[in-house]
């Protein structure tokens, strides 16, 4: 019997000691485990502790990291979210919460709202705001997003902080801030001088900036650390394109795709090199693999199209600008581009109707008015396109092009002075524009101004030594005035530019006729019929027999 009470006191006391642990403890046994990896007893000793104080909230915050180790997310957040509700003030359980939403892009909103907490609350983490930069950046929040990289990045006071430097390199290049994003670059680059990305990266921010130099430095960086990329060539030859470089940028090209045979875009690069060295073949090619690669690709119809133009492959052009338009309605330059192709055909209307669609897909497009303004010009719409010159003109008080189409324009209605006033204007923006002094010297001339008539005649000339027919037309002011010598002297010279023009042989034979050298007068007519100038017969007949 005392043997049986003995046995009895122990297994009370064992009981004591198993049942009589406070929750506290079993939480401190059960980091114990944790740290040693024993994942599965911690979780017994938390869910004891829980079962002591169903109301602790360090048993379930410790519980649900746990879960959290072993991958068991929901339920993770459940005891997370019991942690909160026992310790609302518990900003480590907001975060932990907030950073298991983050998996998920339908608990997005869920993870600000915890990072907010725990920020509200107080907690000075770098992961907090690292974490609550990278939901912003995901809900497309860029600038919150940097905001709180910045906020990370100085918690950590310059401590392993290159990935948050680089993180927020690109997001800052993402809101086009790219002297900012090269600066996190350069930080990412002192810490760690092989990162291949950081050198990537800054050299395509370079490029966003026009320091295509210093893209081409970063870049033969990166390449050197690693040769494999082929958007780093296709980049690289980029650069080399906008500086001019068209054969760097085919080698840099080519090399992409040596390493991606499907590099639609590198295609697309070659064959706009190619079309600057007028390989326009090769570019049609280059811009066909293009299309293989990638049908819907509306700029490489586009930009075959434009090559099969300057093959004066006019009627195939179009039909590549219409495929463009028909994957991009709204494609501004395939409109822009097809119109000249059609004003080539002599379909004006058509061009008139393209430039049309332009002007409705960008109102402000002062070039488009100034074309469609030329083709209504070449419909002999003469007041139709001074209104498309005038509205370019709205739009773009300095646009030359303008002001000298609307002074041919209204020289054709015989409105002179005022056409006149717009080749002043014409001037004025571009002295150095010899079409506009040579045609207001034409309207000079036409206002018995021959004085005034010579000086743009020969200011033309200065701008343009060999300018044919300002000289011819000097010519012929020259002989109005009757100084004939000069206008040989002139004519001469237009001759010697320009031999195949009847018409100045004509001029030519007529002050020679006046000199009385009728022989030589006759030899120019003769040239002159040959070359297929109508209506010289009668002066053959007459004076040549």
């Amino acid at each position: 019997m005392k043997y049986i009470f003995l046995i009895l006191i122990s297994i009370f006391i064992c009981s004591f000691i198993t049942y009589g642990q406070t929750a506290e403890e079993y939480v401190s046994r059960g980091l114990e485990k944790k740290n040693i990896d024993d994942y599965l007893g911690a979780l017994e000793d938390f869910n004891l502790a829980i079962k002591a104080n169903p109301k602790y909230s360090e048993a379930y915050f410790n519980k649900a990291n746990i879960e959290v180790l072993e991958s068991n997310y929901d339920e993770a957040i459940v005891d997370f979210d019991s942690t909160i509700k026992y310790n609302p003030n518990k900003a480590e359980a907001f975060l932990a919460r907030g950073r298991i939403r983050l998996i998920n892009l339908e608990y997005y909103r869920g993870a600000i709202s915890d990072f907010n907490k725990a920020v509200e609350i107080g907690l000075k983490n770098s992961e907090l705001y690292k974490y609550r930069a990278k939901v912003k950046e995901k809900l497309k929040d860029y600038k919150g997003a940097v905001e709180d990289y910045t906020k990370a990045i100085e918690i950590k006071d310059g401590k392993d902080i290159t990935e948050l430097y680089y993180q927020r390199a690109e997001l800052k290049y993402k809101l086009s801030d790219y002297p900012g994003s090269i600066e996190d670059y350069n930080k990412v680059i002192e810490t760690y001088p092989v990162n291949v990305s950081a050198y990537r990266q800054r050299g395509y921010a370079k490029s966003q900036i026009n320091d295509f130099v210093g893209s081409i430095e970063d870049l033969d960086r990166a390449i050197n650390l690693d040769s494999n990329s082929s958007w780093v060539f296709n980049c690289r030859g980029h650069s080399k394109f906008v500086l001019k470089d068209y054969q760097g940028a085919i080698k840099d090209l080519n090399k992409a795709i040596e390493l991606y045979s499907n590099y639609g875009l590198a295609y697309l690069n070659r064959g706009l090199a190619k079309e600057n060295l007028d390989d326009f073949q090769g570019a049609i090619q280059d811009y066909t693999k293009a299309i293989d690669i990638d049908s819907s690709d509306s700029w490489a119809y586009n930009n075959r199209g434009y090559s099969k133009f300057n093959l004066k492959k006019y009627k195939e052009a179009i039909a590549d600008y219409t495929k463009a338009i028909e994957i991009d309605s709204k494609h501004p330059k395939a409109y822009y581009n097809r119109a000249f192709a059609k004003a080539m055909l002599d379909d004006f209307d058509g061009a008139v109707n393209d430039f049309t669609k332009l002007i409705e897909i960008d109102k402000n497009n002062s070039w488009a008015y100034n074309y469609r303004g030329f083709a209504k010009f070449n419909q002999k719409k003469y007041e139709e396109a001074i209104l498309d010159y005038t509205k370019a003109i709205m739009i773009d008080t300095n646009h030359q092009k303008a002001y000298y189409n609307r002074a041919v324009a209204k020289y054709h209605l015989k409105s002179n002075i005022e056409s006149i006033n717009d080749f002043d204007t014409a001037i004025k923006v571009d002295s150095k524009n010899k079409y506009a002094y040579h045609d207001r010297a034409l309207v000079k001339s036409a206002l018995d101004d021959s004085g005034g008539a010579i000086n743009d005649f020969t200011k033309a000339i200065e701008i343009d030594n060999n300018y044919s027919s300002a000289y011819s037309n000097r010519g012929v002011e020259y002989a109005k005035n009757k100084n004939y010598k000069e206008a040989i002297v002139d004519l001469n010279k237009a001759i010697e530019l320009n031999p195949n023009n009847g018409l100045i042989l004509v001029q030519r034979g007529y002050v020679k006729l006046i000199l009385d050298n009728i022989q030589d007068a006759c030899s120019d007519w003769s040239k002159a019929y040959k070359l297929g100038v109508e209506g010289i017969n009668g002066m053959i007949n007459k004076f040549c027999k």
